[in-house]
This record gives structure tokens, sequence and C-alpha cells, in this order.
């Protein structure tokens, strides 16, 4: 199970207050990640109190966005335009990275530009806690870059394979984010598990659907994953 900070319909429950009530509610999930609430904007505040609830659960990683390590870029984005990394940046890298580091909480950079991700991780790759700093691909995000890469969910894992942390499974056409069940869409899906088999991957797969009758949904979804 993945928590997905910025639940709306009960904002309460990830207040620090709230906590153990939280943990006695995870009792039994034998997988947890979390997913940072700082999608759109930059807080480091906040960003550091997700990673000391992930570490009070247990839950790892932490998957966050460009915009929560503040690039002025979205996750829908296909290239990240600026010339490089200034040095106010590298010190707040540092920060968040020791940060983690120290409670050994792992950071996943959900793409997201494919130059940015490989550029933070070549920068900050000597930084203490770097070693907990890797990707989570998302194949719905991916394949809205249709017009960069023939297939771009397998360029993705093909590409970040050596850092891969976490993987999103979502499907669509290219032109949204619909977080349809795989198969509805057009990803390459035979093309995505052969690249996961390729490097042995052993990460999470988390479902990240949008549907009308969840239950279903993930059935479909891994009825479907099964056959590959």
């Amino acid at each position: 199970m993945e928590l997905w900070l910025d639940w709306t319909p009960e904002p309460e429950l990830f207040e620090r207050k709230n906590w153990s009530r939280l943990k006695e509610l995870c009792t039994d999930v034998s997988a947890l990640s979390a997913h940072t609430r700082l999608i759109h904007h930059f807080n480091l505040e906040i960003l550091m109190e997700e990673i000391d609830l992930c570490r009070f659960l247990r839950a790892n990683p932490l998957v966050i966005h460009p915009r929560s390590l503040d690039f002025q870029v979205s996750t829908w984005d296909a290239v990240w335009d600026s010339e490089g990394i200034e040095n106010d940046h590298y010190d707040l890298l540092q920060r968040i990275l020791e940060y983690s580091g120290e409670r050994g909480v792992c950071l996943a950079l959900e793409n997201g530009p494919l130059n940015l991700l490989q550029q933070v991780f070549r920068e900050c790759r000597d930084y203490p806690g770097a070693e907990l700093l890797g990707f989570c691909v998302d194949t719905g995000h991916a394949n809205l870059h249709r017009e960069m890469y023939r297939s771009p969910a397998p360029e993705y894992i093909r590409t970040l394979h050596d850092r891969l942390f976490h993987v999103h499974l979502s499907d669509n056409r290219g032109d949204a984010d619909e977080h349809g069940v795989p198969g509805s869409g057009n990803i390459d899906w035979p093309a995505v598990i052969s690249e996961l088999k390729k490097i042995a991957y052993n990460g999470y797969r988390v479902l990240e659907l949008q549907a009308g009758h969840p239950d279903q949904a993930a059935r479909e979804a891994i009825a479907f994953l099964e056959t590959m």
C-alpha cells in the first residue's frame, strides 16, 4: 500500500498528533510506501516531516516530485531546459539527503524530465545519504512523452535502471495522465515487463489507478499483468 499524503477526504490523518493511530491502521500492511503531498510546490519543513513520518511507520520509499526539491518543472514536462543546478540548490539537496540518510528513508524521485533526473543523481552521488536517492518510474507519466521516445515507459526504465527504487503502474493514451488500468491505453506493456525482468527489478510495483470501482480495477490490473 502507498500512502497518499495529500489525502483530502481526511486531511488531519497525517498530522503528527495522529501518527500513532495511523501506525495502528497500517499494522497488517506487509509492504508500505508513501507519496509526498509536495507535488506542485516546495516546502522544506513539510518534506522533513514526511521523512520523519516514513521513519516512524517504516515506510520506504518516499516518492517525491521534482517540485518537492524546488525544481521549477512539472512531473509531466518532457525536458528540463535549465542550464544547470545553482549552488544554493546544491546546498538544499545536500541538506535534504543528509536528513533522509540519517533516518534511513529512501527518496524515489518520480519522472519528470529524464535529463533532470540524470543530472540530479550525477551531481549528488557523492553527498552523504546519496545511496538512498533513486528514481520512481511512473509508466503513465512517461507515456505522455511519445513525441520524444517511440516507447517512453520502457525507455525510462532502461535509462534509470541502476537506481530504480520504485514503479508506478497505470495506463493512458498519451494525451493525459488518466491513471487507467494497465492494458486500457497504448503503453507497450510487454516491453515494460521485459525491461523490468532484464534488470531483475525486485522493488515495489504500485498500481496507481483512478477508477469508480477500485477493487474491480485492481483485480483487472493484476490479472492483466500476470499474463505477462
